[in-house]
């Protein structure tokens, strides 16, 4: 309870004072104290709360004019709720005023947020919906779910929090391990259509994945959700075929950003998302510390030469055993007619001065061509990441050459850091070149780029 009421009154603390007004600075944190001091006061009273508390309702705010309530719409008080709640408002309990399922709740797990709920009838109306019973249930009793928008499911408290928890309002799954998963696919199978339909952002790990999963617990889980802004599969120890039965699946249809990273994707793997004319229409491809050699890097390169591909970043960092200058000599050919693509990152593989001098030619062309084209109010970017490569002072000298000629107007960022070349090795080869060069150019970076920040 005390962790509850701590995690949610810091946090309405602190959107509380972003909506004072300016002209009110030395009351703003003294009131607001006040404020959580009375939720805080009000959650620490109760005793035994958990989650089937909730679910069945089993609690003094629990009036019959609640559960009458079923035609309520989300977002929309009872006219008993909303009445308590413009009476706290009135005496000053501004933490009744935050925006609980659509921001508050994000920051809370299911448990704390079943505490919360327990609080008052207007808080137990903000963090629940409520459900009519099943047909031939013994509780003919229509019941309260809990709204838990980013929900992560372990082994120990899946299946108890799959049966309190409205998965139609799930914003963000987290599922670790395959145990979840399962107790997932039956809750869906049992939801008529009605769960995950809302979903965002489906993140599952600790889970290997095979083909027959794909078909048989992957695609259950999403047949509702209409679109995904990510779907991460990272750890799950995918091979190949697990990627060509995601491919034939058709659940790429309706992702945005797929992330694949650490898992055991091969050549053939990548050709298969290449062919996929679903994958095309994909955000973001994240292929990092996977298997994926050069013939891999060449059929995604080409996949990128479609007009129609819309590809803005492509993750292949850290291959096993790598990348090396034929995979970043087709990559570059393809940057000669991509137009969409901001984000190339080839960190730790095993490219050299060759291919490094063909990227560099690429990119200048296609970054001058981009400049000529686009309207002056669109942004022309691109990031080019061979961290941790085999690139000498040679190649350098044609990265620093190719960013030298392109336009002010875009945004280049080269990032070099731990080659074979530092900034000062690059001064002294341009100083001994006699090019009217800048070895210091700021789009040229050797200091590394946190992962955060990438």
């Amino acid at each position: 309870v005390a962790a509850a009421a701590t995690a949610a009154a810091v946090v309405a603390f602190r959107w509380h004072r972003s909506r004072k007004s300016a002209e009110e600075p030395a009351d703003a944190e003294e009131e607001c104290a006040d404020d959580v001091s009375v939720a805080k006061a009000r959650l620490a009273g109760l005793t035994h709360l958990d989650l089937q508390e909730a679910a069945d309702g089993s609690t003094e705010a629990a009036t019959s004019e609640e559960r009458s309530n079923a035609t309520t719409p989300l977002g929309l008080l009872s006219p008993a709720a909303a009445a308590a709640k413009a009476a706290a408002l009135e005496v000053g309990c501004q933490i009744l005023a935050c925006p609980w399922h659509d921001a508050l709740a994000f920051f809370l797990t299911s448990s704390e947020l079943s505490k919360v709920s327990q609080a008052c009838t207007v808080l137990r109306e903000e963090v629940t919906v409520e459900v009519p019973a099943k047909e031939g249930s013994e509780d003919a009793l229509p019941r309260r779910l809990l709204l838990v928008p980013a929900l992560e499911l372990k082994i120990e408290t899946a299946e108890a929090e799959l049966r309190v928890v409205s998965l139609e309002h799930v914003r963000i799954l987290r599922v670790w391990q395959r145990m979840s998963f399962n107790a997932v696919v039956d809750a869906v199978r049992k939801s008529e259509g009605r769960a995950l339909r809302n979903l965002d952002k489906f993140v599952c790990k600790g889970c290997p994945l095979h083909p027959t999963d794909v078909t048989e617990m992957l695609v259950p889980v999403l047949q509702n959700t209409t679109f995904l802004k990510l779907l991460n599969l990272e750890k799950n120890q995918m091979g190949d075929a697990a990627v060509k039965a995601i491919c034939d699946s058709g659940v790429l249809a309706k992702v945005d950003t797929l992330n694949l990273r650490f898992n055991l994707v091969g050549d053939e793997g990548a050709k298969a998302l290449a062919s996929c004319p679903a994958a095309k229409e994909l955000r973001w491809i994240n292929l990092k510390m996977n298997r994926v050699r050069d013939a891999g890097a060449l059929a995604l390169g080409r996949m990128l030469e479609d007009p129609s591909c819309n590809m803005t970043l492509l993750n292949l960092r850290r291959q096993t055993p790598g990348i090396t200058d034929r995979g970043a000599i087709g990559l570059a050919q393809m940057l000669r007619s991509n137009k969409a693509l901001e984000y190339l990152r080839l960190r730790r593989n095993k490219v050299t001065n060759k291919g490094a001098m063909a990227l560099a030619d690429a990119f200048e062309d296609r970054m001058q061509r981009l400049c000529k084209e686009m309207p002056l109010w669109e942004q022309v970017k691109f990031e080019l990441d061979l961290e941790e490569n085999k690139v000498g002072d040679e190649g350098a000298a044609a990265l620093l050459r190719a960013a030298s000629a392109v336009p002010e107007r875009a945004q280049l960022e080269v990032l070099l850091h731990c080659n074979q070349v530092t900034r000062e090795s690059l001064q002294l080869a341009v100083a001994t070149s006699g090019e009217p060069l800048d070895a210091s150019n700021p789009r040229l970076f050797f200091t590394s780029k946190a992962e955060g920040a990438l």
